[in-house]
C-alpha cells in the first residue's frame, strides 16, 4: 500500500447511498410453514422471534442511517487521510482528541431504536486488516457497539474497549483508560461507536449524574458516538445544568411510529403477514387503520398483539386467526398493560394534556412527522369516541342484532377474506349533538 492510498476511506465508498442502505440493511420476512404441527408455546416463540427479527428500511428508517453513515464516513476521510498520517497518529505520544457531541436517538419504548442500531452494524464494512507498510497488519472494523446493561462505571465500560491482554495494573484513574481507548480504538479504525442499553444505568440514586458522566466519557473517544434513549432517560438528562445539556444532547433525532396511512406501515404490514401465511384469515394492509389504532403504530405492541391472537386462538384447538380473534385479545387482560399505554398516548393527542412522562417526549419538537403521528393519535381517539358513543345508546337487542351483521359479514373459519374491501365512511362526529344524530341513524338502520 502506498502512502497516498486510504483504506480507511475508501471502504465506504457508495455505502451512504439510499439504495444499498436499503439492501444492507433490510431483514425480509421467512415465512414459518405449518407452525401449527409445533406446540403450543415454542410455536409462539418462533413467531415472537420472527417479527422481531424482521427489518423494513421504511423511508424515515433510510433517512436516519444515511446521516449516521455519514458521520462515520466523514470521520474516517477527516482522521486517514493515507498511511503516513495513521501511523503518525498511532506513534504519538500525546494525541488530542477534540469532543464530539454524542447523537442521540429517542422514541417511545418499542418503536425500532434498537432495530435501526442493528441495521446500522450490518451496513458498516465488514471487519478486516489492513496490511501497512513496513509495519505488518492492522486489524480494520468500522464500528463498535457498547453494552452498558451490567456495568457500573465509567472505569468498566473503558475496559471492554481497550486492548485485548492489556496489564491493566499499568494503567491508573479513568483518563489513563481513556488515552489508551483513544489509541486502541484508532489503531483499528474504528469510525462510530454505539451505547446499548443505557436505560440500566438508571436504576441507582446517583443515575442522572452517572449518565451524564458516561457520556460525556464517551464524547472523548474520538469516533462519533450515537446511542438510543427512552423518554424517561431523556427527561432525566434535561435535568441536568446548561453546560452538561448543551455538549450532550445538540444532536437529537425523535424516531416516531409510521403514519398509518403512510406506504412505510403498509410495507410493515405485508412483512408481518409473510410470517404466518396461513393463519391470519384477514389481510394486513385492509385493516391497517385498525392495527394502527390498536397499537398507536407501535411495531413491538403489534408483535405482541399478534402473537397474543395466535396463543389463545391455539388453547382452543383452533389453528386460524380473525379480525374478532384479534380485538378479543386486544381487550384481555394479557395485553391491559400495552392497552393501556396506547389509549394513554391517544390521550397525549389532545392539546394542553400532561401526560406520562415516559409516554411524552422530553424534547420541544416540530416536524412533519411528529405533526403526522399526533393527527393519526387524534384521529384515533375521536373514531374510538365515536364508536363509544353510538354503542352506549343501543339497546340490547340492537346490540345483537349488529353482533348478527358481524357475524354475517366475517370470513368463515379456514378461509380468508377477500382483497375486495367495501369500507364505508361516515363523516367524523364533532360535538355531543352530532354525535346523538349519528347513534340515531344507526339505530333507524338497524330496523
Amino acid at each position: 500500500m502506498t502512502s497516498s492510498v486510504s483504506p480507511w476511506v475508501d471502504r465506504f465508498h457508495k455505502l451512504g447511498d439510499p439504495e444499498i442502505i436499503k439492501v444492507r440493511s433490510s431483514l425480509p420476512a421467512q415465512p414459518l410453514i405449518a407452525l401449527g404441527s409445533s406446540p403450543v408455546e415454542f410455536a409462539c416463540d418462533l413467531f415472537k422471534a420472527e417479527l422481531d427479527r424482521i427489518f423494513v428500511p421504511t423511508t424515515s428508517a433510510v433517512k436516519l442511517l444515511v446521516v449516521l453513515m455519514e458521520r462515520a464516513a466523514s470521520y474516517a476521510s477527516s482522521h486517514y487521510q493515507n498511511e503516513r498520517n495513521f501511523l503518525n497518529r498511532c506513534y504519538s505520544r500525546e494525541v488530542d482528541v477534540s469532543e464530539s457531541a454524542p447523537f442521540c436517538l429517542t422514541g417511545l419504548a418499542g418503536v425500532g431504536k434498537s432495530q435501526i442500531r442493528k441495521a446500522l452494524f450490518r451496513i458498516l464494512p465488514d471487519d478486516s486488516k489492513v496490511k501497512v507498510t513496513s509495519h505488518g497488519e492492522f486489524p480494520l472494523s468500522a464500528g463498535r457497539l457498547v453494552v452498558v446493561k451490567s456495568r457500573k462505571s465509567v472505569l468498566e465500560v473503558l475496559r471492554s474497549l481497550a486492548r485485548p491482554g492489556l496489564n491493566e495494573k499499568s494503567l491508573r484513574g479513568e483518563s489513563a483508560w481513556l488515552k489508551e481507548c483513544q489509541q486502541w480504538l484508532y489503531q483499528c479504525g474504528i469510525c462510530t461507536v454505539g451505547l446499548d442499553e443505557l436505560q440500566f444505568l438508571t436504576q441507582s440514586e446517583k443515575a442522572n449524574t452517572l449518565v451524564a458522566q458516561f457520556l460525556m466519557a464517551m464524547s472523548y473517544l474520538g469516533p462519533p458516538v450515537f446511542f438510543t434513549c427512552n423518554y424517561s432517560l431523556g427527561h432525566r438528562l434535561m435535568r441536568r445544568h446548561q453546560e452538561e445539556r448543551q455538549r450532550l444532547l445538540t444532536r437529537i433525532h425523535v424516531l416516531h411510529p409510521d403514519d398509518s396511512d403512510s406506504e412505510s406501515w403498509r410495507l410493515v404490514l405485508q412483512e408481518f403477514q409473510k410470517v404466518a401465511p396461513d393463519v391470519f384469515l384477514f389481510h394486513f394492509v385492509d385493516e391497517a387503520r385498525q392495527l394502527w389504532n390498536l397499537t398507536a403504530g407501535i411495531k413491538r405492541c403489534l408483535a405482541q398483539l399478534l402473537v397474543l391472537a395466535y396463543r389463545q386462538a391455539r388453547r382452543k384447538s383452533v389453528y386460524s386467526v380473525s379480525i374478532s380473534d384479534l380485538l378479543a385479545a386486544y381487550h384481555s387482560i394479557e395485553f391491559c398493560i400495552q392497552r393501556q399505554d396506547v389509549e394513554l398516548l391517544f390521550t397525549h393527542g389532545i392539546k394542553n394534556v400532561k401526560g406520562r412522562p415516559d409516554l411524552s417526549c422530553p424534547f420541544q419538537i416540530s416536524s412533519a412527522e411528529a405533526e403526522k403521528y399526533i393527527h393519526g393519535l387524534q384521529t384515533a381517539r375521536r373514531e374510538k369516541v365515536a364508536n363509544a358513543v353510538v354503542r352506549a345508546v343501543m339497546t340490547e337487542k340492537e346490540r345483537q342484532s349488529l353482533h348478527a351483521l358481524q357475524a354475517v359479514v366475517a370470513p368463515k373459519n379456514g378461509s380468508r377474506a377477500s382483497k375486495n374491501i367495501h369500507k364505508l365512511k361516515f363523516a367524523k362526529p364533532k360535538n355531543l349533538d352530532s354525535l346523538k344524530l349519528a347513534a340515531e341513524e344507526f339505530k333507524k338502520g338497524l330496523q
